[in-house]
């Protein structure tokens, strides 16, 4: 009973840790947090990276790329808000790359409701199925002229670097001093400009405009259209094996905060300190549950290590995202922090959980070679060397007759 009991309390303590692993795919009612439809080419891209690594960001995925066309259906159908509502508490309508033509008109028409009305706003990027986002109801929304080419990607050694435009709100421009205008990419379409809209970057050799955006009707939600795509080197390298840009997430961070209508960090480097923590407690997280995974193959005790994270995860880490939603920053800052030391420190433990594993591992292997060892030199010894299982062979000579 007692070993069922530890079984049973080892697999909850691992389930609650895996749970965390999860993307806040359908969020978690705080409505304080900014929710994000994910729409199109999704992986990889680093809105998920964002909303891993920063508590104020939870997304829904639905991918409608490179998967066939009843596969994105069913997703739709699985995942897509039920109801208009329901939507209307997504703030921003992610369409990556997407391919329109798996939804259905109810459900253009449900986008098109939220952004007209100002719940929702929109980023577009845009690829081979272009074609789809012009025959779509939403085409209305991207400040883009869609009559217009695309004019697909510039490849090749035509890099290029964005230049953003001043006195606009800092969404971009506070990334400045970071050098962010010297980061070089390439793979990027020419975007023209609806009338009213406002141009935030330029691409430099080529004139064209990087990100543009509009107020939908005046009235309605921020919408964005970007002449690359997330998965491309200036925003990932995930893909092309190239990218400059150390702050993608963060500029994402700011598009979102800017068009749900929240405050824009007087200091860029606050958030972007604590999503670092963040991330390296998630990275500290996933090598603390491998190691006691591969500890736990060879019957080695954990049971007191993972209560231990657990009291980590919802304790400091915890209070770091309490504190960080609120806009605390230096608290959560010095609690993920320390909690990150505690991590370290638990996985130094698992470390040393799975040295002692191993031990007798190398001491049944040492003790079973060297005895095969010892066993075939003893042998060798006696029958090659001191040759005690031989009879010497007697002289023998030829007598003449």
């Amino acid at each position: 009973m007692r070993s069922e009991w530890l079984s049973f309390k080892r697999l909850l303590s691992l389930s609650l840790i895996c749970l965390a692993f999860l993307p806040s795919a359908l969020g978690d009612g705080d409505t304080r947090r900014a929710s994000l439809l994910l729409v199109g080419d999704i992986f990889p891209c680093p809105v998920i990276v964002l909303c891993e690594s920063d508590p104020l960001y939870q997304y829904l995925p639905i991918q409608t790329r490179e998967i066939p066309a009843t596969e994105a259906q069913r997703y739709i159908r699985l995942y897509f808000p039920r109801t208009r509502d329901e939507l209307y508490g997504y703030g921003v309508l992610f369409f990556v790359d997407p391919d329109m033509d798996p939804f259905t008109g109810q459900q253009v028409a449900a986008m098109l409701d939220s952004v007209a009305k100002g719940h929702s706003g929109t980023f577009w990027t845009f690829g081979p199925h272009y074609s789809s986002v012009v025959a779509s109801a939403l085409e209305a929304v991207v400040p883009h002229e869609m009559s217009h080419e695309f004019k697909q990607w510039s490849w090749g050694n035509d890099f290029y670097t964005v230049k953003f435009r001043r006195n606009l709100p800092p969404v971009f421009t506070s990334f400045i001093d970071l050098g962010l205008e010297k980061v070089r990419a390439y793979g990027c379409g020419q975007t023209v400009p609806r009338p009213g809209s406002t141009v935030w970057g330029d691409l430099v050799p080529f004139g064209w405009p990087w990100m543009t955006s509009w107020r939908y009707g005046g009235n309605g939600g921020v919408c964005w259209v970007a002449a690359d795509d997330l998965d491309h080197p200036w925003w990932s390298g995930e893909t092309y094996g190239f990218c400059e840009n150390k702050y993608a997430i963060d500029v994402l961070a700011n598009i979102i905060t800017y068009t749900v209508g929240g405050k824009l960090p007087d200091d860029v480097l606050v958030p972007i300190r604590i999503r670092r923590e963040f991330l390296d407690y998630r990275s500290g997280k996933s090598l603390f549950v491998s190691i006691l995974e591969f500890v736990e193959k060879f019957g080695a005790g954990t049971n007191q290590l993972y209560e231990d994270f657990s009291r980590i995860d919802a304790g400091l880490v915890g209070q770091a995202k309490a504190f960080y939603v609120d806009g605390d920053y230096d608290q959560a800052l010095a609690a993920i922090r320390q909690g990150n030391e505690e991590v370290k420190a638990l996985c130094d433990k698992a470390l040393e959980a799975r040295k002692r594993a191993l031990l007798w591992i190398f001491l049944i292997e040492w003790l079973a070679v060297s005895g095969t060892s010892m066993l075939a030199g003893f042998m060798v010894w006696t029958l090659m060397v001191k040759r005690r299982m031989y009879r010497e062979v007697t002289t023998t000579r030829l007598i003449a007759r």
